[in-house]
C-alpha cells in the first residue's frame, strides 16, 4: 500500500522529517523492509498464535500475541536505522526497550501472578 509516491504522506516518522532528512533514507530500501517484514509479521502471527492456541493455555497465547509484535517492531527499527544516514535514531529504540519491559511486567503481574 504503501510505496514511494506516498510515502511522504502514509510513512508514520517519514513525513515530519525534513527534505534534507528525507534525503538521508533509501525509501525504496525501506520499503521493500517494510514489506517483507508486515508480510512475515502476520504470517508468523496468525500460524504460531493457531499452534499456541491447540497446545498451550490461552494465557499464553494472549502473551505471544502482546509481546511477539513488539519485539519484532524493534527488530524492524534497528533494521531500518541501518539504512539511514547520520539519522541518531537510538532514543526510539530505548524507548521501544523500555515500553516492552514495562508491557511485560504489566502482563506477568496480571495473568501470572494472578
Amino acid at each position: 500500500m504503501v510505496n514511494k509516491n506516498n510515502a511522504p504522506y502514509l510513512l508514520a516518522g517519514y513525513n515530519t522529517l525534513s527534505k534534507q532528512d528525507q534525503n538521508k533514507i533509501d525509501l525504496k530500501k525501506i520499503l521493500i523492509l517494510f514489506r517483507k517484514f508486515h508480510v512475515f509479521l502476520g504470517t508468523s502471527l496468525v500460524l504460531i498464535g493457531l499452534l499456541l492456541t491447540y497446545l498451550v493455555d490461552k494465557i499464553y497465547v494472549g502473551l505471544f500475541l502482546t509481546i511477539y509484535p513488539l519485539i519484532t517492531y524493534m527488530w524492524l527499527m534497528w533494521k531500518a536505522n541501518r539504512l539511514t544516514k547520520n539519522l541518531n535514531k537510538k532514543r526510539s529504540i530505548f524507548a521501544s526497550v523500555i515500553l516492552i519491559l514495562i508491557v511485560v511486567w504489566i502482563l506477568f503481574e496480571a495473568f501470572i501472578l494472578k
